[in-house]
């Protein structure tokens, strides 16, 4: 007789509780669509023999940054979040770093302040997450302004055209993206699954889950903080409870005793590896398996500038390589 994932029997009193969990997304567009879809396949398969069984989607953070379309990813949550309160399946957003720096710099009046954030967010893929949204940098000609340079890039922006990049980003941004910016949550614990505790980063090992600091949930802040998630991440996670986090990338899904790792670097130039969105399926205080989607969109690159000729990324299909990896 063929078994099916979980006790279907009658005398398991109690629904079967799936949570899905999703990592780094940072502007892959394409890749979320394709891992939805296959997350709600799922779905489908277990309610097909449990009716009762229950659902929740737990997205990681840092939606944005170094992809081609963030704009197309925060869409897809805000509308996935709205849809889902008439579906029965819950989707919970957290912070990323990315999600949270993007967020204190469109809400910053400050000039001196928005140049401040903002050379940091270009840092690290901003310009990419402007470009979205139809917003782009010019060349700077003019050597006497003064300028950025981004880390790692051979290009340069001036602080006056940061400036100008944020009001038009304040200008053309639905104030549907803006209001998930300002609700997603610093982490997650399901009252359905306890085993688990959702995050972006990870978490102090020495606190209680419950009595975590936002920094080191987020993998942003002070030094402390930052070098906390590190330390994190060389282990085998928290002692009471498992963290499932993203931020760090592994090169494919990571289990540990204490710890979950599903950042599989969407974005990396992996020179013919697979860049790969993760999702990690979680039941009955255990992990059932990854789920993974490969997005078409050519990897990030720090020493390109988008301009409006240059302007979405040209998709290269790769088949073959989008399938659904069970780890049972």
């Amino acid at each position: 007789m063929i078994k099916e994932p979980f006790d279907t029997s009658a005398s398991e009193k109690k629904p079967p509780h799936t949570i899905y969990a999703i990592g780094d997304v940072h502007g892959y567009d394409d890749a979320l669509l394709k891992l939805l879809t296959k997350i709600h396949r799922d779905i489908d398969r277990i309610q097909g023999f449990r009716p009762d069984a229950t659902f929740e989607i737990v997205l990681l953070g840092d939606f944005e940054s170094r992809g081609p379309n963030t704009k197309g990813v925060l869409d897809i949550v805000s509308n996935a979040k709205v849809k889902s309160r008439g579906m029965g399946v819950p989707h919970i957003a957290l912070f990323g770093n990315h999600d949270y720096a993007t967020r204190s710099f469109l809400k910053e009046n400050d000039p001196q302040k928005i140049i401040e954030k903002g050379c940091a967010l270009i840092n690290y893929g901003a310009l990419q997450t402007f470009a979205s949204y139809g917003v782009f940098a010019e060349e700077n000609h003019n050597t006497s302004r003064p300028v950025h340079t981004p880390k790692g890039a051979n290009f340069s922006i001036a602080h006056e055209d940061i400036l100008r990049m944020h009001k038009e980003m304040m200008d053309v941004m639905p104030f549907g993206h803006l209001a998930l910016l300002n609700s997603l949550k610093y982490s997650h614990h399901s009252k359905h699954d306890p085993a688990f505790f959702f995050c972006h980063a990870g978490v102090d090992p020495e606190k209680d889950w419950s009595e975590q600091d936002a920094g080191v949930l987020l993998g942003y802040g002070s030094d402390e903080d930052i070098q906390i998630g590190r330390n994190f991440v060389k282990g085998d996670g928290a002692k009471d409870i498992i963290v499932v986090h993203g931020h760090t990338i592994v090169k494919a899904g990571e289990v540990r005793s204490g710890r979950i790792s599903i950042d599989t670097g969407i974005y990396e130039d992996k020179q013919g590896d697979r860049r790969e969105l993760t999702c990690a399926v979680l039941r009955g205080g255990a992990f059932k398996k990854f789920i993974t989607a490969k997005s078409d969109y050519p990897p990030y690159d720090p020493n390109f500038v988008p301009t409006e000729k240059n302007w979405p990324p040209v998709k290269n299909p790769q088949t073959g390589l989008d399938t659904l990896d069970c780890k049972l």
